[in-house]
């Protein structure tokens, strides 16, 4: 057997280690202790990433194919009431039968849409008038179409209402759904940073917090703030934000729908901003009864029973009202909201020289182009507003789950 020979080397070595043997002892259980919460936050931060993508994944999946089907149905929508409306304009127009003109398009509509045309046509042979069955048909035309409509078929002029419907979706149609789709995507990111927000302050917030109350660590001002927003957040049960987002994802469906033309649902209040719209379906209506030379009273009494807008048929009512008592309808519009001055000064001059029906109609286009473009305007410059908002906000989480990681560093250092 060989023994290990001991030089003064190997002594002093020794007594050393022995020295030295409560520091190395320190540092072995820093060492691990450090590795213990870097496995531990990788292993945190790969289940919460998995987590949070497949949350949010799914949450985006089902938004984008929601807002995807309502722009596919609602285009085809909008792209069978052209067809029909135009159809029916050029019918009317050469004197020919409507309900053989429907059966016709209604070879190129499908589902529920081509049952409705062909009701509509079955009532139009039976001898009922075009007003009441789209009564009982909705949805066959656009709102606006069937205003246009009703005011054309008592004045007499059916053919060049129809024609002025269509032509008005041809024409307005690009600049509103330019602006619906700016509109959308702002809306679309504010729904992803919520969604993605919401996720952070329900599940890693608590957990952020737990481990850093654990190690005594005091947290800074910015991440006390983000945890204090966390806990109102989850206090609350998270419904107020989650009725929030369910809102804006039922306000992107909303949008194709509406500026497509297939559904028009009047929002309280926030219709009163689009007024522009409202003012140029009566003036195109009364365009029509001029042309049709009847008189504005009797055209405006037809608008009172066959507007869609509760509002905007209370006014129309007191401007009735107004006229029976001898008030100019020009100035009783304005008064009542429905048009502007310079609107009414407009129609004024035009009717004393005789030349109201165009002044009608191109009061009614000028007035629709300059809300489509003050729309766009706005827009564009709240977008960099919008833009900048995030940037923030993601500045603030950031820096909120940055700062507390190097007190941590530091206080294991």
């Amino acid at each position: 057997m060989s023994t290990e020979t001991r030089t003064p080397e190997h002594e002093n070595l020794a007594e050393l280690l022995r020295n030295d043997e409560p520091r190395l002892l320190r540092g072995l259980r820093l060492y691990h202790l450090m590795y213990a919460v870097i496995y531990v936050a990788v292993f945190l931060a790969v289940v919460v990433i998995a987590g949070a993508l497949m949350i949010t994944g799914l949450l985006f999946l089902t938004g984008a194919a929601a807002i995807g089907l309502a722009v596919i149905f609602a285009r085809r929508r909008s792209t069978q009431q052209d067809t029909l409306l135009w159809s029916l304009a050029i019918a009317s127009e050469n004197g020919m039968p409507l309900a053989p003109a429907l059966e016709a398009v209604s070879s190129q509509c499908r589902g529920e849409y081509r049952r409705k045309v062909l009701s509509l046509a079955h009532y139009l042979r039976l001898g009922m008038p075009l007003p009441q069955a789209l009564e009982r048909e909705p949805g066959v035309f656009p709102k606006e179409a069937v205003v246009l409509a009703n005011v054309g078929w008592e004045s007499g002029v059916l053919g060049g209402a129809l024609r002025e419907a269509a032509s008005a979706r041809t024409t307005l149609q690009p600049a509103w759904i330019g602006f619906a789709g700016r509109f959308a995507y702002l809306i679309f990111v504010l729904y992803a940073l919520q969604v993605i927000v919401g996720f952070i302050m329900y599940f890693i917030v608590p957990k952020f917090e737990a481990i850093f109350k654990d190690f005594g660590i005091d947290l800074p001002e910015v991440t006390k703030v983000l945890i204090g927003l966390s806990h109102l957040f989850v206090g609350s049960g998270g419904i107020f934000a989650l009725l929030i987002v369910c809102l804006e994802l039922l306000f992107l469906i909303y949008l194709p729908l509406s500026f497509y033309g297939w559904s028009r649902w009047y929002v309280p209040f926030i219709d009163r901003l689009f007024l522009a719209r409202h003012s140029g379906l009566i003036l195109r209506s009364l365009a029509r009864v001029v042309e049709g030379e009847k008189p504005i009273e009797w055209g405006v009494a037809t608008l009172v029973k066959s507007y869609p807008t509760a509002w905007v048929r209370r006014r129309l009512r007191k401007v009735a009202l107004d006229l029976t008592q001898g008030k100019d309808w020009c100035f009783s519009l304005r008064d009542r909201g429905l048009i502007r001055r310079a609107d009414a000064a407009v129609l004024e001059s035009a009717r004393r020289v005789g030349n109201l029906t165009w002044a009608l109609r191109e009061t009614a286009e000028s007035g629709e182009r300059r809300l489509a473009f003050r729309l766009q305007a706005w827009v564009y410059a709240l977008f960099p507003v919008f833009v900048v908002a995030i940037g923030g906000l993601v500045a603030f989480i950031c820096v909120s789950y940055f700062l507390p990681l190097i007190k941590l560093i530091e206080r294991l250092a």
